[in-house]
């Protein structure tokens, strides 16, 4: 089963799922955006919040809503998450 959880970071203007989708709930819409592949192959999504727009990666943000990850600064915490690690 797929769960939802706000990412209080962006003022609750997104969420993001166990299954690592992220939904906007911008402008009164739900949308699912799409999810783009760096050149290390990590899944990433560009968010804009605070009149500013960041490039994140989905384990990170999965890891900041679901086990309450606090970002280190330049310093990598959250490794990935395996394909295999999606609930079923």
């Amino acid at each position: 089963m797929e769960i939802w959880k706000n990412l209080d970071f962006t003022n609750n203007e997104y969420l993001i799922s166990s299954y690592g989708r992220v939904k906007s709930l911008k402008y009164n819409k739900e949308k699912i955006l799409k999810i783009y592949h760096n050149a290390k192959g990590y899944e990433i999504i560009d968010l804009r919040y605070n009149n500013k727009r960041k490039s994140i990666s989905i384990h990170q943000l999965v890891a900041i809503a679901f086990l309450n990850h606090k970002p280190n600064g330049m310093n990598l915490i959250v490794g990935e998450i395996p394909q295999n690690f999606k609930e079923n």
